[in-house]
């Protein structure tokens, strides 16, 4: 992890600046570069305005990397890859139900870079991101809008499958990224050991956002379950999940 006063990176799954209407695009304050053959490290930089949301806003691309880099792992047991992706299917067919948003985000998303990109003409990176994105747009107004994203979502880095839209499907590493914010924000914990961190993290991010509902997404209950597989075991979730079903509501007695 490096904290430098501005981002060199290539290629990296960018955040833009959390305010207190939404979480969308626009300047970005963090990344996440995938490790290389050059550098096997799992990269998040930080620019100088960061803050502890937008670590573990990074945090939750990473998770969505190595969900998808372990399922072919061969030290993965038939159980495990089974679960994995199970995982995986709840990932894209969330995306899927958010398509329509999808869309609207990509088109915001490309009209943002291309804006950066016009006031930095010599900047190559962001000319070529600001054209994959101009052109992710192109092709999903081509092809149905919303309906061209559910595609985009059913495909979502797989990366065999035919007519891939890579560039389009920023917007789905990022509707993850922001639900995983949201997910660790409502400090609900999927064990015993997480209760504080997730208590303190959803205090702190009170006090980013006026509202949980700023991150401008809905974390479905699988997804959630999603989430709470990422960082707890099955037998913590279990145990958590049962201690939980036999809480009374306060003033019942």
């Amino acid at each position: 992890i490096r904290a430098p006063e501005t981002l060199v990176l290539e290629q990296p799954i960018t955040e833009g600046p959390q305010t207190d209407t939404k979480g969308t695009v626009g300047a970005p304050r963090g990344s996440y570069r995938l490790p290389t053959t050059d550098d096997p490290r799992n990269l998040i930089t930080l620019s100088a305005n960061a803050d502890p949301s937008t670590f573990v806003h990074e945090v939750g691309h990473m998770f969505l990397f190595q969900m998808l880099r372990d399922l072919a792992d061969p030290r993965l047991t038939a159980e495990g890859r089974t679960q994995l992706q199970g995982q995986i299917d709840a990932t894209r067919a969330w995306f899927s139900s958010n398509a329509a948003q999808g869309l609207t985000e990509l088109k915001a998303l490309a009209k943002s870079t291309s804006k950066r990109a016009a006031a930095a003409p010599n900047n190559a990176e962001l000319q070529l991101r600001a054209s994959r994105l101009t052109g992710a747009v192109q092709r999903a107004e081509a092809g149905g809008g919303a309906a061209y994203m559910e595609r985009v979502a059913q495909t979502f880095m797989a990366t065999a499958a035919p007519g891939r839209d890579e560039a389009a499907e920023v917007v789905y590493h990022e509707l993850w990224a922001r639900g995983f914010e949201k997910y660790l924000g409502t400090g609900s914990a999927p064990s015993a050991e997480l209760r504080n961190v997730f208590a303190k993290f959803a205090q702190y991010i009170s006090n980013v956002y006026k509202s949980l509902r700023s991150l401008n997404v809905t974390v479905s209950p699988e997804v959630a379950d999603v989430f709470d597989r990422l960082l707890a075991t099955e037998e913590a979730i279990t145990q958590e999940r049962r201690g939980a079903m036999y809480q009374l509501s306060p003033g019942v007695l």
